[in-house]
């Protein structure tokens, strides 16, 4: 006690002593009282200046000796009335080892409950675009430097975001979208500009209806590269689909996406180079309603991507698989033949997603490369409403596989794929198809299809009823439009069982058999013909029916067909060449009934009974008709 007596009499108002104590309270009460005043001030004029926005701050404060800062109720507006940034509370922790570093070290950055808004307003302005353009305007040009410097020695050591939000704004929008995402944290930590440092970075953003999204990696600031992993639960498509879906006529319905990838970018002297690797995305009940009569046009119930993989400059999008499970597609030709397909785009909106799709291509030429596509257990309706009554054709269990896809010139993708049709025929395609330029060398097969169900196509062609028919059909079909030789080729064998035909004229069968077949076919588009080498028809029998009237069925048939031809031909083009260089009839016979006679007269040669007893038959017939004829005389005269 008495030293420090002693310390205080030996004191002179003019010392080392009396300097250093004015000094330290001086430093005191600029930190605590000067500082946060010049802060707050400058902070609002400078963001003026540099912005054209007026910011609002609540509070500053700041600690000379442990070198901290804290700005609380930051606010800066987009336009009057809405605010594009804010947070509570930031707090800044400096160290003094700045000073021994060469370089500014930042300990602790940590700001609470950010807020951050990505608006799009009623005019169609971007509020990011506003503020960066109005940044742009109010900084001054500054001459080139001579020689390219490098960033300042600096060292964020840890900065971190908690409670943070973000909101997604669009009221440019018939009804306006509105997204938030959070709460989220922002992590870093040994973030520096010193070359070749690296330090983490670590995100966690929620998304809306409880899913998660997170970010998690390294990052080097100088030169500028970020690697690390993407993952994210319980992402809905259908909350951003208001965005785009003015673009269609249908709505969106559901749709769930979930997955994971790891990404690197890296910006150098060479530009940026960016990839997406390993990425595992799973899409889960997705369905698309037409907007006008809320008819499912599809369904999404699983889609499985594995190895997805994006790479840049070299311009490649591709995955090991992607698997898409029991899919369910419908869809119509309207009555004017226009296919469905089409009324899922309004047309103005066609044209510029065309004309966008043809600007991306002219300026990046991106190659897919995709290991396997997979359809399983799809399923697709069909309804043709070209006809009085619609008719609906159905495609069950069906199965497409396409490996080593390739937009490359001249490569050539596997396909395999089967169906089973209109609940009876089984189709097969197996071969080789390639899209640059167009090429498709397939075995091509299909067995037991009925074709009962397709009458309407047929009446619509000839006043024919088609009760029953199995058609099968096996050989390979050729597409390369190079020129040369036809653009398509088909060649093969044709066969249908059991038919059973009915003119609708006089209403009577007109024509039946058990087989025809007909072998070593080639049928051609561009040009169009067809040729057989030949036909085989087994157990045919025609009917030929004078009814009550006197009318013939067969001619009024041909008459029919003809004035119908005439009708389908008025305009067009002739009918390609066609040639069957031989016709082959077996075990064939047929009918004459005249109705005009009381009974009716029958005259019979069915198909498949012996020929011994069909002679017979024959002969009755015969006697019968003349002793008809005789009785008719007699009752004439």
């Amino acid at each position: 006690m008495a030293e420090i007596t002693a310390w205080f009499r030996s004191w002179r108002l003019r010392s080392w002593r009396t300097a250093a104590v004015a000094a330290l309270v001086l430093y005191a009460l600029a930190g605590f009282f000067l500082v946060p005043w010049l802060a707050k001030k400058l902070i609002v004029s400078q963001a003026l200046a540099r912005t054209g926005r007026t910011v609002t701050v609540e509070d500053v404060r700041c600690n000379p000796f442990t070198l901290s800062l804290t700005v609380r109720g930051f606010a800066m507006p987009d336009r009057p009335g809405s605010t594009m940034l804010s947070f509570s509370e930031l707090y800044a922790n400096a160290e003094l080892s700045s000073l021994f570093r060469w370089a500014v070290t930042l300990k602790e950055l940590r700001i609470e409950e950010p807020f951050v808004a990505l608006r799009r307003f009623e005019d169609g302005g971007v509020n990011v675009v506003e503020l960066m353009r109005d940044i742009e305007a109010r900084t001054p040009s500054e001459p080139e430097p001579r020689e390219k410097s490098g960033l300042p020695r600096a060292l964020l050591q840890h900065v971190e975001a908690t409670d943070a939000s973000i909101e997604i704004e669009n009221r440019a929008l018939a009804e306006a979208l509105r997204v938030e995402l959070g709460p989220a944290r922002f992590e870093l930590h040994d973030i520096s500009t010193i070359p070749r440092r690296q330090g983490g970075h670590d995100f966690v953003i929620g998304l809306p209806q409880g899913g998660e999204l997170k970010i998690a990696g390294n990052v080097v600031v100088e030169p500028l590269g970020v690697d690390g992993r993407v993952e994210w639960t319980g992402a809905f498509l259908e909350l951003a689909w208001p965005e785009i879906k003015e673009l269609f006529n249908f709505d969106l319905v559901g749709g769930r996406v979930e997955g994971r990838f790891d990404y690197a970018a890296a910006l150098d002297e060479r530009g940026l180079r960016a990839s997406v690797e390993n990425a595992d995305i799973s899409l889960r009940d997705l369905a698309l309603d037409m907007r006008s009569d809320g008819a499912r046009v599809l369904e999404l119930p699983s889609v499985n991507v594995t190895g997805g993989a994006i790479r840049w400059p070299e311009a490649v999008i591709g995955a090991e698989s992607v698997v898409v499970e029991r899919p369910v597609a419908r869809t119509w030709i309207g009555p004017d033949g226009t296919p469905g397909v089409l009324e899922l785009m309004p047309r103005a909106a066609e044209q510029r997603v065309e004309a966008r799709a043809r600007e991306l291509e002219a300026r990046m030429h991106w190659v897919l490369d995709l290991g396997r596509l997979e359809l399983a257990g799809a399923r697709a309706e069909i309804e043709d409403r070209t006809m009085g009554e619609p008719i609906l054709h159905r495609i069950d269990e069906a199965s497409l596989v396409l490996t080593d896809i390739l937009t490359r010139d001249g490569a050539r993708w596997g396909i395999e794929a089967s169906a089973l049709v209109n609940a009876s025929g089984r189709g097969t395609v197996k071969g080789e198809v390639s899209a640059v330029p167009l090429f498709a060398d397939l075995e091509v097969g299909l067995q037991g299809l009925e074709i009962g169900g397709l009458r309407g196509y047929v009446e619509r062609f000839a006043p024919i009823e088609l009760r029953s028919g199995t058609v099968r059909s096996a050989g390979r079909l050729h597409v390369e439009p190079d020129g040369r030789d036809p653009d398509l080729v088909f060649e093969g064998s044709f066969a249908i069982d059991r038919i059973d035909l009915v003119e609708t004229v006089l209403g009577s069968q007109i024509l039946e058999w058990g087989l025809v077949e007909a072998d070593g076919i080639r049928a051609t588009y561009g040009p169009t013909s067809l040729r057989v080498a030949g036909c085989d028809i087994h157990g045919a029998g025609i009917d030929v029916v004078v009814n009550p009237e006197g009318r013939v069925n067969l001619l009024e048939l041909l008459l029919a067909m003809a004035q119908r031809r005439q009708e389908a031909q008025a305009g067009s083009a002739r009918l390609p060449p066609i040639r069957i260089d031989a016709l082959r009839l077996h075990d064939c016979g047929g009918a004459y009934i005249d109705q005009t006679m009381s009974p009716e007269f029958r005259l019979a040669d069915e198909p498949g009974v012996p020929a011994r007893a069909r002679a017979g038959q024959r002969r009755a017939d015969r006697h019968l008709l003349r002793g008809r004829r005789r009785g008719c005389d007699r009752h004439q005269g």
